[in-house]
């Protein structure tokens, strides 16, 4: 997630902060799969699942 910050603060060009977008999300994705693993309900990966696909249109929309 800290690649991902240090992307966003330091890049100008805009295809590198898409990257970078794209690396905190993912990296904040991981973290609710990770931690909702010891949760009995199913909450951080419905959460993931939606932020994958609000990520994939950000993607299709920037390209």
């Amino acid at each position: 997630m800290a690649i991902g910050i240090y992307g966003l603060s330091v890049k100008r060009n805009f295809i590198r902060m898409l990257f970078a977008v794209e690396i905190v999300i993912n990296a904040a994705n991981l973290n609710l799969v990770a931690f909702a693993r010891f949760l009995p309900h199913s909450g951080g990966q419905t959460f993931a699942l939606f932020s994958i696909a609000i990520a994939a249109a950000e993607v299709a929309v920037g390209l």
